[in-house]
């Protein structure tokens, strides 16, 4: 048989955890100050066994995204009037000028 004619033919299986059915729980007691150890005693309760470590990497990969807002868009001043630079000029004689200018109008 060719791998070709076995994906055709065979669905993946997805993987999910045990413990989905229990997140809003998880998260809930995780919330109020419950330990790992506690929850896991209440997963326990529940039929799941499941050590501590287990139910932290559940924890860190089940967590929300936090939302990030957009950064705001720069505002540029518009410099009026400054020279272009001069054929020939260092970027560093270029950059004494324009900052001898920017000082030069911030003075008017």
């Amino acid at each position: 048989m060719k791998v070709e004619d076995y994906i055709k033919n065979h669905a993946p299986k997805a993987q999910r955890s045990r413990l989905e059915q229990f997140s809003g729980d998880i998260h809930r007691l995780r919330e109020v100050g419950m330990t790992l150890a506690q929850i896991a005693e209440f997963l326990s309760a529940s039929g799941v066994t499941i050590s501590t470590a287990s139910l932290s990497r559940f924890l860190r990969k089940s967590r929300p995204v936090p939302t990030v807002p957009p950064a705001p868009e720069s505002v540029t001043t518009p410099v009026a009037n400054v020279p272009a630079r001069p054929p020939g000029m260092t970027d560093a004689g270029w950059r004494e000028l324009q900052i001898a200018f920017s000082k030069q109008n911030k003075l008017k």
